[in-house]
C-alpha cells in the first residue's frame, strides 16, 4: 500500500491517511472505514457548525462519506486527508440545507461539552460554562456561514490555514479574512457580555 501512496504527488510515505486513501480509491471498503473511524468525531463537528442541526449534520455526513467514499480517486495528495474529507462534508452540508430548509436546533458544540466537563461537581461554574456555549453559539449563529466554518475550523478544532483552504475551496487570503473579521463580529456580538468572558 505504501508503493501506491508515495506513486501520487504530494503524499508522503508512511502518512497513514494518504495511504487509506488511496486504497480506498481502489476498492478497499476496509481502509476508508479506517479514515472514517479517525476522523467521524471531527467531521461530524464540522457537520453541526455548518448546518446548525445535529439531525441534518448527520444526513449530510452519512451522505458526505458515501460521496467522500466514491471520489476518493479523486484525492492527489493536494494536502491533508481530513481537509480534503471535511470540504467533501461542507458541500453535502450546503446540499442537505438547500433541500431541508428547516428550524434550527440549538445543540451545543462538542467543545463546549467538553470544557462543561472540567467544571463538573461545580454548579455554579457548570451554569457559567453552559451560558457562554449558548452566547457564542448565538453569536456564531449571526455570523456568515462562510466566516463561521472558516473560524470553527480553525479555533475549535485547530485546522491550518493551509487546510481550511482546502476544505473550503477559497483563496489562502480569503480564509484569513473570514478568520479575521469573524473574530470581530464575535467580539462585537459578545461585548455586552463580557463579565461572562472575563476569566475566559
Amino acid at each position: 500500500m505504501t508503493g501506491l501512496a508515495v506513486s501520487l504527488p504530494g503524499i508522503r510515505a508512511l502518512d497513514p491517511d494518504a495511504e487509506r486513501m488511496v486504497a480506498a480509491a481502489h476498492g478497499d471498503v476496509e481502509a476508508f472505514n479506517g479514515l472514517v473511524a479517525a476522523h467521524q468525531d471531527f467531521l461530524y463537528g464540522v457537520a453541526v457548525w455548518a448546518t446548525g442541526d445535529a439531525t441534518l449534520a448527520q444526513d449530510a455526513l452519512q451522505d458526505g462519506l458515501f460521496r467522500a467514499y466514491a471520489r476518493a480517486g479523486l484525492y492527489r495528495g493536494e494536502g491533508p486527508v481530513r481537509a480534503w474529507l471535511a470540504r467533501v462534508v461542507l458541500n453535502a452540508c450546503r446540499d442537505a440545507q438547500r433541500w431541508h430548509r428547516r428550524r434550527r436546533a440549538e445543540p451545543l458544540p462538542a467543545a463546549a461539552d467538553a470544557i462543561g466537563a472540567d467544571a463538573a461537581g461545580d454548579p455554579h461554574r457548570e451554569l457559567l460554562v453552559r451560558e457562554r456555549a449558548r452566547l457564542l453559539r448565538a453569536a456564531l449563529d449571526r455570523l456568515g456561514p462562510d466566516q463561521r466554518i472558516a473560524l470553527v475550523l480553525y479555533a475549535v478544532h485547530g485546522l491550518e490555514y493551509e487546510e481550511i483552504v482546502l476544505a473550503t475551496s477559497a483563496p489562502i487570503g480569503t480564509v484569513k479574512s473570514r478568520i479575521h473579521r469573524a473574530r470581530l463580529a464575535l467580539r462585537e456580538l459578545i461585548v455586552d457580555q463580557r463579565d461572562l468572558f472575563a476569566d475566559a
